[in-house]
């Protein structure tokens, strides 16, 4: 019956008082001078229509021990003495219930015991009682009333926020009010968030969001204000693990609208430019109910663990940085607004200063936003990569340093992709030698950092400054014999040979550079030689020093007979045979390409096959495998019945007679009769045409007709 009482009639006095004393507060009536305010609050004595109302003494040393407290409290309040504050005046009009708070429920209240004199004015008119001191007092201990009551007892909780307490309770968090006043509100703003999901849901459904926000746009440095950005990120933390049809999207969008991203980042830097800031962890409250709230452990309330509660502020934020920036990536809206440019500053300065297991879920928070092609011009102009890089090199032996390396090597991957600027920044920044001793183990960070390195090779003389002292084209011939990336690893040494062409022949024609290279299209696979031939035909056309070196391999030639006898794609085929036609060009003895690679069913012999058709039958093939085989045909040994060693070690086929050549006949004159002569040349050495004796022609007049013999 007692907590039905205090639950129906209580709340309502106390949702009551506070209201007023907020209006009045922060609007306060005309008419009302500042010296009848100053001259109330300064009398000593009260005046003869002024009685004296005391707060409990009883409740002066009561703390927060046990669950049952909260209703000791209020029995040693008194129900008449909650009813009654209604009508202490203060906001200038008595509560429904005033009338039955007689003379003897005052006396009840006086009863408790007397700690303090507060003026209760027999009529209306006292507004300046409700703008002194001892007003403010009284919304205090109210406040504080109502923590204890909501924190022992959830039902008590959704009661007062049914009957309309979340907004007039947020209301005594703006800066208008005292600082204890703002504690205490805030304290109820935690329980809301913490106590259950309809309490929180509630708080948000009465904009609750931007008192949220209002709260951390305070100074982390003093010990008042500290506990309200506490409470405030508890809060934001407690919407974003909210399970509920709104989505974490949808959030982010409110927290945008009410500013929330610029008072969060400034209050990470506040609170790790306060790090070397000792709390004692122990508040002591020099109030007159200083045991409603007795002796509290600030991190014990705040759940942070034992790094202090500096650390488990930071740890909230970045990790509500870390939920705006994965949101940033399908919001736009979002987006727009974490990619300003303050806000990613005070981000990557933080990068500078957080210790190792932050730092980790803030690398994160930075590699989501490089994941947005709208945002790599302002991380590039926040000097990310520099910073970037000397945490690469800081924490190399850190225990966390294989996430921080995932992390920042696919952001810098996401930066340096197909743009030479950054790639600049970047080599100069030193990442290079970062970037080789990740390519020469098995890590799986080698598909982020091989291509920022082959990339180098075209951004830019600087770049290819940077990659000769760290003996970069070394590098790239190694990476010949990667599979995966030795496409990548030629074009880029095909591009460096463009732009510097004699220093890197030089290097190229070493005999181990040229065995790497020739290894390379020799040991290829199906997929990848393919696209190997392209940059093999680039570089035979660039350097015929290179294109010699090719010529003396017996290797090379089996490979293109191999690959022109058994691959079917006229692509291939065609891209062969040009830079074999390129190759026996360069190449000062034809003879001895013919004796080598063109006997039996070698080389020759496929060339003669293509030249005749070849199975597909494309022209450009066809041209081009004659074309090759007259530039081979003059190194061939003549046999000695006159013919020419050929690919099967046989003379060439005699053509076949047309028939022009049996038909033509010329008739000569003779002595004796007629001769015929055909137009073949004589085998004999006279030189005399072969004469052929023939019967003479038949007369018509000889021919036996039918029937006349």
């Amino acid at each position: 019956m007692q907590i039905q009482l205090v639950s129906s009639h209580g709340m309502l006095a106390i949702l009551e008082v506070l209201e007023d004393y907020q209006s009045h507060f922060l609007y306060p009536p005309l008419g009302i001078s500042t010296s009848a305010q100053s001259s109330s609050n300064s009398s000593a004595t009260p005046s003869p229509q002024t009685n004296s109302i005391a707060l409990p003494g009883s409740a002066a040393g009561i703390g927060r021990k046990a669950s049952g407290m909260g209703m000791g409290v209020v029995s040693s309040l008194g129900l008449g003495s909650l009813a009654s504050l209604g009508s202490l005046g203060l906001g200038g009009r008595s509560t429904s219930g005033a009338s039955a708070t007689s003379a003897s429920s005052v006396a009840s209240v006086a009863s408790l015991g007397i700690t303090g004199s507060l003026p209760l004015h027999s009529t209306v008119t006292g507004v300046s009682s409700g703008l002194s001191a001892g007003s403010r007092e009284i919304v205090l201990q109210l406040l504080r009333i109502v923590n204890l009551l909501v924190t022992e007892n959830v039902s008590f909780l959704e009661s007062f926020c049914l009957i309309g307490g979340i907004p007039v309770v947020m209301g005594f968090t703006s800066k208008r009010f005292p600082s204890e006043c703002r504690l205490e509100a805030s304290n109820f703003i935690r329980l809301l968030c913490h106590t259950s999901v309809l309490t929180l849901q509630m708080f948000i459904s009465c904009r609750g969001l931007k008192v949220l926000v209002d709260l951390l746009d305070e100074d982390c440095s003093s010990a008042s204000q500290a506990p309200l950005v506490a409470h405030a990120l508890n809060g934001v933390s407690s919407v974003f693990d909210l399970q509920s049809p709104t989505t974490k999207n949808d959030f982010c969008r409110m927290f945008v609208r009410e500013g929330l991203l610029e008072p969060l980042s400034g209050a990470l830097l506040n609170v790790m430019a306060n790090v070397n800031t000792t709390f004692d962890g122990k508040r002591k409250t020099q109030d007159s109910l200083d045991g409603l709230r007795g002796v509290e452990d600030w991190r014990e309330e705040e759940n942070v663990d034992g790094a202090g509660l500096e650390g488990g502020m930071k740890m909230k934020i970045i990790r509500i940085l870390l939920v705006f920036s994965q949101v940033s990536q399908s919001d736009s809206y979002v987006r727009h607004a974490v990619g300003t440019r303050k806000v990613i500053r005070r981000l990557l300065r933080a990068c500078e200063l957080l210790e190792p297991e932050c730092l980790v879920l803030m690398l994160k928070a930075v590699k989501h936003l490089s994941m947005n092609i709208s945002l790599l011009d302002v991380l590039q102009n926040a000097n990310t990569i520099e910073i970037l890089v000397r945490i690469l090199e800081e924490q190399a032996s850190s225990p966390h340093s294989t996430e921080m390396s995932n992390h920042i090597f696919q952001t810098c991957f996401n930066l340096c992709r197909l743009n030479k600027s950054r790639q600049e920044e970047a080599a100069q920044a030193g990442i290079i030698p970062c970037l080789q001793r990740v390519s020469e183990t098995q890590s799986p960070l080698k598909q982020f950092a091989l291509p920022i390195l082959c990339d180098m090779a075209s951004a830019g003389k600087s770049c290819r400054m940077l990659l000769w002292q760290h003996d970069g084209l070394s590098m790239y011939l190694r990476l010949l014999e990667d599979p995966y990336f030795q496409v990548s690893a030629l074009e880029s040494i095909l591009s460096w040979l463009q732009d510097e062409p004699a220093r890197v022949e030089d290097e190229l024609m070493r005999p181990n550079a040229i065995r790497s290279v020739l290894d390379c299209f020799i040991t290829s696979k199906a997929n990848s030689f393919e696209n190997l031939l392209e940059l093999f035909l680039k570089l035979t056309r660039i350097s015929s020093r290179i294109t010699t070196a090719f010529s003396r391999s017996a290797a090379f030639f089996r490979k293109v007979a191999d690959r022109l006898g058994h691959n079917t794609k006229p692509v291939v085929r065609l891209n062969l045979l040009r830079i074999l036609k390129f190759v026996c060009d360069a190449h000062p003895n034809r003879g001895i390409l013919v004796e080598r690679y063109g006997s039996g069913g070698g080389l020759l012999g496929v060339l003669e096959g293509l030249s005749r058709g070849g199975g597909d039958g494309v022209v450009l093939i066809r041209e081009l495998a004659k074309e090759i085989i007259q530039v081979l045909r003059p190194g061939l040994k003549p046999l000695p019945g006159g013919g020419r060693v050929g690919s099967r070690g046989v003379t060439p086929k005699r053509m076949r007679r047309t028939a022009s050549e049996t038909s033509a006949v010329t008739v000569g004159a003779a002595a004796g009769g007629s001769v015929l002569t055909t137009g073949r040349k004589p085998s004999s050495s006279t030189g005399a045409s072969k004469i052929i004796s023939t019967r003479p022609k038949t007369r018509l007049k000889d021919i036996p007709w039918q029937g006349t013999q």
